[in-house]
């Protein structure tokens, strides 16, 4: 179902949105304008609850009652629809039998040190990263290019150096990712000049998101290090993939809203009051990687609250004369629930997922008050269990174990004693080993560490890339 403020529905926008080429939606409120699109917002709207996650969970709860005629249903969420999943758990529709969380992105009756607090998403993915560059330091080709600092070691190692020497040729191509683009798409101060060391935690952070990008990471760091003449062309490549990543727009902008995603994060998941510019840059720059940088939202989110804090009352972008455009957190919020009697709980983690990190499915678990749940974790799949846990690494056509778990729990109506999980045991083994097609079309060479720079490997991957997308197509 689209989320209100979105999709199908009436979008949430005000013309003080700017279009900025990073930004996933297409479009973001500036700092400096969210006081002009207060004004809008409140005389259109009031208050701003009735964008919030429980509103749209009452939304959910309504459609259910009325066009389901009674049948049964499994509600599904994947990372922030598990915190929409988890409100509409509250309210409790009788329709429901089932409920899937796939990616947690929320929290139950939680200790502030414990609570999912976007505030700490470069914390909680840093954590993440250690555990991947711990796996794979137990790889033998790794373990033998990394022999005297480890590969956690060198990256240590390349942050200090490029903070030393941001003139350096390697410390300048990783600089270029953050050229004619915001990291954030979120406010004035991203765009500020940002170290050489920021850029490489950053495209070290995209890569890690994906398992087949993560490949990469060895060889790209292995490289910086070197820094020799025949490393610059391809670590520009691997650069220049990282920002086009993340400049990737949606299919149809119009159906998003980051606006809304603004609402609803500034007021269910920061931390209030917000802890200062410093505290969260120190929390980015404590790690290794990470694919956030959440330092550089705290204008916005002192715009958007108008929070009276020391934090915020260094900016001026919050003193405007309208409500803030955030909500205040309703009895729903951080509260534990109880599995209604009708239902089960399946709740579906990745351990290397940087961006609903595996403790919270754990917390999660634990929370739920009732017996009719259980956790699937993946010990090595990314973001979202339907889509990251290939049967066949590499293969477009592999069956994929999160999706059939799900199949399987929607097939014997939430019963989790039926549920058929045995793929879980078949998934392939951590492997470091680059396809030839990222090989040749991410760093356009033949050898990940040790080959030159060859672009015919590049228009010879695209080519064949062009050539099986034609033949699908006719088939």
């Amino acid at each position: 179902m689209d989320h209100r403020g979105t999709g199908r529905s009436t979008r949430l926008s005000c013309p003080a949105e700017t279009k900025l080429q990073a930004s996933l939606w297409g479009s973001v409120v500036e700092a400096p304008n969210v006081g002009k699109c207060a004004k809008e917002l409140n005389s259109k709207y009031g208050d701003m609850a009735t964008f919030s996650t429980t509103s749209a969970a009452k939304d959910v709860a309504t459609f259910l009652g009325e066009h389901t005629n009674g049948e049964d249903t499994i509600v599904y969420g994947g990372s922030y629809g598990t915190m929409l999943g988890e409100r509409l758990m509250h309210l409790d529709p009788p329709e429901v039998t089932g409920y899937v969380l796939d990616g947690v992105l929320t929290s139950m009756g939680a200790r502030t040190s414990e609570f999912q607090y976007n505030t700490n998403a470069d914390t909680d993915f840093g954590e993440v990263a250690d555990r991947f560059l711990a796996m794979c330091q137990k790889e033998e080709e790794i373990a033998t290019r990394f022999k005297q600092k480890g590969l956690a070691g060198t990256i240590k190692h390349l942050i200090t150096q490029f903070d030393k020497d941001p003139e350096s040729p390697c410390a300048v191509i990783t600089s270029t990712l953050f050229n004619s683009t915001d990291s954030t798409g979120s406010t004035s101060n991203a765009r500020e000049v940002q170290p050489a060391s920021f850029a490489l935690r950053f495209a070290l952070g995209m890569l890690l998101s994906d398992s087949e990008m993560w490949k990469l990471i060895p060889p790209v760091v292995y490289r910086m290090d070197r820094c020799a003449d025949k490393d610059l062309d391809i670590l520009y490549r691997v650069i220049q993939v990282v920002q086009e990543s993340m400049n990737t727009k949606v299919e149809d902008e119009t159906y998003q809203s980051l606006l809304l995603y603004n609402v609803i994060m500034y007021s269910e998941m920061w931390e209030m009051p917000s802890p200062s510019v410093e505290t969260l840059k120190k929390r980015f720059t404590d790690v290794l990687m990470s694919d956030t940088g959440v330092y550089s939202s705290t204008e916005l989110y002192c715009a958007y609250s108008k929070e009276k804090s020391k934090t915020c009352n260094q900016f001026k972008t919050g003193k405007y004369d309208a409500d803030p455009v955030i909500y205040d957190r309703d009895e729903y919020w951080n509260k534990t629930t109880v599995i209604p009697t009708q239902a089960s709980v399946l709740i579906l983690s990745s351990k290397l997922d940087g961006r609903t990190k595996h403790k919270y499915a754990v917390l999660l678990l634990g929370a739920l008050q009732g017996d009719n749940k259980e956790l699937i974790a993946f010990e090595h799949a990314t973001h979202g269990t339907i889509v990251s846990t290939p049967l066949i690494p590499g293969d477009p056509e592999s069956p994929i174990c999160g999706m059939e778990v799900l199949v399987s729990y929607i097939k014997n109506g939430g019963n989790l004693k039926k549920m058929d999980k045995s793929c879980v045991k078949k998934m392939p083994p951590f492997n470091m080993t680059i396809t030839t097609e990222y090989l040749n079309s991410y760093m356009v060479t033949d050898d990940a560490y040790d080959g030159v720079y060859n672009e015919s490997l590049y228009y010879q991957a695209v080519g064949e890339q062009s050539g099986e997308q034609s033949g699908e197509q006719s088939a």
